[in-house]
């Protein structure tokens, strides 16, 4: 275990590097995910190495917690796939990810809906298709007016709104006061709207002095839409005469944040596992340390390109997998580093003793993540998903493309 104190330190350094450059994020969910992600990298470290020996000096009998005669054969299968040779043009040529990975960054999109959080067999789902289908719209969010007495401007603002793509159906304070009053004489007419600005009822169309609220019904939640309606109320009302408000304009505000979010953790995550690779690889001698360190990068760029061809839109959970895989892409070369001699041209010690040993735990941790397919809500088990995808692609690059890129020409 103290060959392993050292390594596994700058593992979990690497992860928690990982998970804290989700602090960083424009929004706080991610920022919290990402603290106690951090936080907990660091105490699993300490619990395995500083307290799991104290426990086993204690307790002499727990010290034969591992069957090693049944090692051999555990491994057998894995240590014959590790021995498989990818040839070096083919790793030179997988090196293209990279490029193809940042060209592609700014084509990734935004789209996210509160009602993806269910399955679509969900009845929460299924009601919001029946709305859809028998009315017209499937929610609502609110068109705020600074001022009610501005009525012709506002009118004239809210026929306007009516021509939006998303907007269906629209209910205003002033159609309402039209509607009631329509077939009365013009002096019980003007009594009447007297009344609506006195009244409990004006509160909620708007009395005189205060702002006023139509509600406008949508045919979509995508935030994509709303964002975009957010912008036309923008441009509609240059001076703040009215904006929109709700629940679903909260909710699209956030997610607009997503793709900042993505590249300033991703680009945080990758600069820093670079470094701290580089740092160790310069300060124990090794050869090929840019090679190591595009190999381990490998796995969370040809994820980011994955997202790119099968157009995965980016929203927090895919913002959250990019940076943890990150932080976990780097632990296998570490390992290689530390048990590589200085005079290797390239790092086969370390890879023929721990190669078969990063493939068995790539599996456990691909196994670990398929809980998440049994969570109640849908972007869990999207999550579940990327992660595992995410590390038999990092694991791919920390072995065969390393293989491949630091073998001797023939």
């Amino acid at each position: 275990m103290r060959k392993l104190l050292l390594p596994s330190f700058f593992t979990s350094l690497t992860t928690v590097v990982g998970f804290g450059s989700l602090v960083f994020a424009d929004l706080d969910i991610i920022r919290r995910f990402g603290l106690w992600g951090a936080i907990g990298a660091a105490l699993e470290w300490f619990v395995l190495f500083i307290i799991f020996p104290a426990v086993l000096q204690g307790i002499p009998k727990l010290s034969h917690w591992s069957h090693s005669r049944r090692i051999p054969r555990f491994f057998s299968v894995a240590g014959h796939m590790t021995q498989l040779q990818v040839p070096r043009w083919t790793s030179k040529a997988l090196l293209l990810v990279f490029p193809l990975a940042l060209l592609s960054m700014p084509s990734l999109f935004i789209s996210d809906s509160p009602e993806r959080l269910l399955e679509r067999s969900h009845p929460a789902r299924q009601s919001l298709d029946l709305i859809e289908e028998t009315r017209g719209w499937r929610s609502q969010v609110s068109l705020v007016f600074s001022d009610h007495l501005e009525e012709s401007e506002n009118r004239a603002r809210l026929e306007k709104v009516k021509l939006w793509p998303l907007v269906t159906k629209v209910e205003d304070p002033y159609s309402i006061a039209d509607y009631l009053t329509n077939d009365l004489s013009p002096p019980m007419k003007s009594y009447f709207k007297g009344l609506l600005g006195q009244d409990l009822l004006a509160h909620r169309l708007g009395p005189n002095g205060l702002t006023a609220r139509a509600v406008l019904y949508v045919k979509g939640l995508d935030i994509v839409d709303i964002n975009e309606m957010r912008q036309r109320a923008k441009k509609l009302c240059p001076n703040q005469e009215c904006w929109l408000a709700g629940s679903l304009v909260s909710y699209g505000e956030l997610g607009e944040r997503i793709l900042a979010t993505l590249y300033k953790s991703l680009g945080g995550s990758l600069i820093l596992v670079s470094l701290i690779l580089f740092t160790l690889a310069y300060s124990l001698k090794r050869k090929h340390i840019f090679p190591l360190i595009l190999s381990a990068m490998w796995g969370p760029m040809a994820l980011l390109l994955i997202f790119y061809i099968f157009k995965v839109p980016v929203y927090y959970i895919t913002s959250m997998v990019a940076s943890i895989l990150v932080g976990l892409a780097g632990d296998n070369a570490i390992q290689f580093l530390f048990f590589s001699s200085k005079s290797e041209e390239n790092y086969n010690h370390g890879l023929n003793q721990l190669s078969s040993i990063s493939l068995v735990v790539t599996l456990a941790t691909g196994l670990a993540c398929s809980v998440f397919f049994f969570g109640y809500f849908d972007p869990m088990k999207s999550l579940g998903m990327m992660l595992i995808i995410g590390i038999f692609l990092s694991v791919f690059g920390d072995i065969w493309i390393l293989k491949g890129l630091t073998q001797k020409k023939s």
